[in-house]
């Protein structure tokens, strides 16, 4: 008895094993190169998150103090409108994106100018 045939067929699929082998060990090392490129710009792309954030945090601190001297603005105004006529209204109209002050007296204060009309 003679095992030759079959030991051709497994010789055979053992080198086509090998091959498939190779094959999945190159795609072994291409994904643990990706994974390792994911990981970097995963790292990157925290850091730019943080980055971010802070800047963001930054501007917002700057809005607040740029809401305060708004505020601070038109408090300073109208208590000067007030001693001025003794005006206590005054009428705020939006032009251009800014707000012009209408005074009962028929003064517009414009928000581009230094003085009153």
């Amino acid at each position: 008895m003679t095992l030759q045939k079959e030991w051709l067929e497994r010789c055979r699929l053992v080198t086509e094993a090998d091959k498939l082998c190779v094959e999945s060990s190159k795609l072994w090392n291409e994904g643990t190169k990706l994974s390792a490129e994911n990981h970097k710009l995963g790292v990157k792309a925290d850091e730019l998150w943080a980055e971010s954030n802070k800047l963001m945090d930054k501007a917002n601190k700057l809005m607040d103090k740029a809401n305060k001297l708004r505020l601070e603005a038109d408090k300073l105004w109208a208590r000067a409108v007030e001693k001025a006529d003794g005006i206590a209204k005054a009428k705020w109209v939006q032009r251009d994106g800014e707000s012009d002050c209408h005074l009962p007296n028929g003064e517009v204060y414009r928000w581009d100018m230094t003085e009153g009309e």
